[in-house]
């Protein structure tokens, strides 16, 4: 059988969209390979788990910079994975800069490497400066590289100029966390029980400036008090966000919340609010 090496930023039990695709990439492709999982720790402490039956190593991270996690340890512990494990392919997640230094010292040509590029680093425009060549000699070594779509192939830098090598995997959905129960019905008849006569509006996703929800709240202050805003998820500006929302009564913060509660909001919510921005 042969082996795979996925190399995410987190894993799970971390929540995030990137994540979630690592482990439903492991979790499609366990009864074919065998793989173990690399990635840093978002808590403390460095250790091995097992997580739907694999391998994840996770790396203390000491720091960050510009959103990217440093860890003193990962590169040893690439390398040490790699010479042991002896994957025959590495999914790598990108934008991790950091990593890739390491990844593309230790790639050897009997590994086939496969790039699964989640976007360009547009905002950072230093660190984007810094990781041009890096970027550069990663997708030259790629095997194949993952987008999610032609369009996003064409407004890549980088992707544009090796479409040759490009797949696209549109972004999928595990179906099996979104088939409804008894439960989650229940709980939605509620969400609509206390919400009657209202039209309920529902975002999801981490609290990062990319992802928009400013917009969103700014622009409930200019609706009438038929909507209800229900935003799930949490981040480094939950505090901001909700300061923002602390005058408006149509605005609502779930928090993180588990999958029947998501899915129970999914089916109450008569529109879902998509807000992410991208500028360059």
């Amino acid at each position: 059988m042969k082996k795979i090496l996925h190399i995410s930023k987190y894993y799970y039990p971390f929540v995030g969209g990137i994540e979630q695709t690592a482990r439903d990439c492991v979790n499609a492709l366990k009864n074919s390979y065998e793989q173990k999982v690399i990635c840093f720790n978002h808590v403390k402490g460095e250790y091995i788990d097992i997580v739907d039956g694999i391998d994840v190593l996770y790396c203390e991270c000491q720091c960050k910079i510009s959103s990217q996690s440093i860890s003193l340890s990962y590169g040893f512990n690439l390398k040490k994975i790699i010479r042991e494990f002896k994957p025959d392919y590495i999914l790598f997640h990108y934008p991790n800069p950091f990593v890739a230094q390491f990844l593309l010292k230790y790639l050897n040509e009997k590994i086939k490497l496969i790039i699964y590029w989640h976007l360009d680093i547009t905002k950072q425009k230093i660190i984007g400066k810094f990781v041009h060549c890096q970027n550069l000699k990663l997708i030259h070594q790629a095997y194949k590289i993952i987008a999610t779509s032609p369009n996003y192939v064409e407004g890549s830098n980088y992707l544009r100029k090796v479409k040759e090598k490009c797949i696209i995997i549109p972004s999928c959905i595990n179906e099996k966390r979104l088939m409804t129960d008894k439960a989650s019905i229940g709980l939605s008849n509620k969400i609509k029980q206390e919400n009657k006569g209202k039209i309920i509006c529902l975002a999801v996703g981490r609290h990062v400036s990319y992802k928009g929800f400013e917009y969103l709240i700014r622009a409930s202050k200019l609706l009438d008090k038929r909507f209800e805003i229900y935003i799930a998820g949490n981040g480094k500006l939950t505090k901001k966000l909700e300061q923002l929302a602390s005058d408006d009564e149509k605005v609502h913060f779930l928090g993180l919340v588990d999958d029947n509660t998501l899915k129970a909001y999914f089916i109450a919510a008569d529109i879902f609010c998509f807000p992410s921005i991208t500028k360059k």
